[in-house]
């Protein structure tokens, strides 16, 4: 009977932020590029060994689609915005010693043809590369198994090319959420949209008054991003323990722009 084989490969996705059991942190989560065509520019990815030996990694691109209002990343290879032909990194495989902080460069060269004058995005993956820890038994009747542990950080890449400059964010709808099978949690619902044709990196929150007492309170939601044409739904959980009775909210997504910002108003009972 020859002898067999299985290598069971584990991989496992993680964002550089909640990837702390793994022992190994890379920052920042997104590099922001404004790049004219015919130039290039490079930035600093810093990948952080926490853990107790030597590590070794390797950068590769990807080009990606967020289709739908969730936020979540699709890898497509023939994304008509992809550039991840474009991208770069010095080095791409690299060791990383225990405690040691490595940069490396994330280089975009941005040709000089027409195509080049839309925004574009990509994924960098800062992925482990570790050796097959298999068994070293051997003979004609041994079936091994080698167990290969891997994770990836991704890191999410966005050009704009200086000549695009309309940044536009609209809230298409905004209500409560009635679905919650729990009632003691009040949930508020903001669908947004980028009309514009530029990248919008978003801040959202709701201011919320009181009408009887006029007391003011702010919920904060976490930055997003919403790429040209593209939707994004974002939830808020008002504070537990609110009084009962009539509120004012207003909804409000920060774009960056320095006049304007979206906003949607609605008035709701807390019983």
């Amino acid at each position: 009977m020859k002898k067999s084989i299985l290598l069971l490969l584990i991989t496992t996705l993680f964002l550089g932020l909640n990837a702390k059991s793994q022992s190994a942190s890379v920052s920042p989560s997104r590099l922001y590029f404004n790049v004219s065509p015919g130039s290039y520019k490079s930035q600093k990815l810093r990948v952080m060994n926490n853990g107790k030996s030597t590590q070794t990694f390797t950068v590769n691109f990807a080009n990606f689609n967020s289709e739908g209002a969730e936020g979540k990343t699709t890898i497509d290879s023939s994304g008509a915005h992809g550039m991840a032909n474009w991208l770069t990194a010095s080095p791409s495989f690299f060791e990383v010693a225990p405690g040691e902080l490595k940069e490396i460069d994330i280089l975009l060269q941005v040709p000089n043809t027409p195509d080049a004058n839309t925004v574009r995005w990509s994924v960098a993956s800062v992925k482990l590369a570790r050796e097959n820890t298999g068994t070293d038994e051997k003979g004609e009747d041994v079936t091994g198994m080698a167990i290969i542990p891997t994770f990836s950080f991704v890191i999410h890449l966005f050009q704009t090319p200086p000549n695009i400059t309309f940044t536009e964010v609209v809230i298409e709808e905004f209500y409560r959420d009635t679905t919650s099978v729990n009632d003691s949690i009040i949930s508020m619902v903001m669908l947004t949209k980028n009309t514009g044709d530029a990248i919008a990196d978003c801040a959202a929150y709701l201011d919320i008054v009181n009408l009887r007492t006029g007391v003011k309170t702010v919920v904060k939601n976490r930055g997003f991003t919403v790429l040209p044409g593209g939707m994004r739904r974002v939830s808020f959980k008002l504070p537990k323990g609110m009084d009962k009775g009539d509120y004012n909210i207003l909804g409000v997504v920060d774009y960056g722009s320095e006049t304007d910002v979206a906003a949607y108003e609605l008035n709701i009972k807390i019983e």
